[in-house]
C-alpha cells in the first residue's frame, strides 16, 4: 500500500511511467464514474492490451471478465499490478483484487490518495498481509520491483 498523502502528482506520474506490459508491469487507472466490478474487470483487461467486452453469452453467475483478467494475468508474464486511486475503491472492488492477487501471485500494490486509508479500504484489508509506505523512492520500488543485479562479465 502506498500512501500518497497529499495527491502528489510525482506518484501518479511514477506509476503510470512504470506500466510496461512485457516488462511485467501493469498500472491501472480505473475510470471514474463507476463502482462496478465489472468495470474495473474492464479497466484491467485494457490496462493489460486486451479487448474489455467479451463477446456471447454466458450462464447467470458467471464473471466472464474477471475470468478473462485473471487468464490473461496467468498466462502473461505479468508480475506487478499497481492500482491508482485505490481510496476510491469500494470494499467489493478491493475484494476482487485481492483474489486476482491471490490466484495469480501477481504483486498488487495499491496508491490511496489520501492521509488516512478510507473505511472501505480498510475493511476489506483487515484480513490482508500488506504494508504501508508513503516514501516516493519505497513506491517506486513497488512499482517497478527490485532491480535485477547485472551479471558479472565474463573472463
Amino acid at each position: 500500500m502506498v500512501l500518497d498523502r497529499h495527491d502528489d502528482t510525482l506518484h501518479t506520474h511514477t506509476a503510470l511511467a512504470a506500466h510496461h506490459p512485457p516488462s511485467g508491469r501493469i498500472t491501472l487507472h480505473p475510470g471514474p464514474g463507476t463502482t462496478s466490478e465489472t468495470g474495473l474487470a474492464h479497466d484491467l483487461l485494457v490496462a493489460l492490451g486486451k479487448p474489455p467486452l467479451l463477446p456471447g453469452r454466458f450462464p447467470g453467475g458467471r464473471q466472464p471478465a474477471w475470468e478473462a483478467a485473471t487468464a490473461w494475468l496467468t498466462a502473461l508474464p505479468v508480475t506487478r499490478l499497481t492500482v491508482l486511486r485505490a481510496h476510491r475503491l469500494t470494499a467489493r472492488r478491493t475484494m476482487r483484487l485481492l483474489q486476482l492477487q491471490a490466484r495469480t501471485g501477481i504483486h498488487l500494490t495499491l496508491v490511496c490518495h489520501r492521509p488516512h486509508l478510507p473505511a472501505a479500504l480498510h475493511q476489506a484489508l483487515r484480513t490482508a498481509d500488506y504494508s504501508v509506505t508513503a516514501d516516493i523512492e519505497a513506491a517506486r520500488r513497488h512499482y517497478y520491483g527490485t532491480p535485477i543485479a547485472e551479471p558479472p562479465p565474463p573472463d
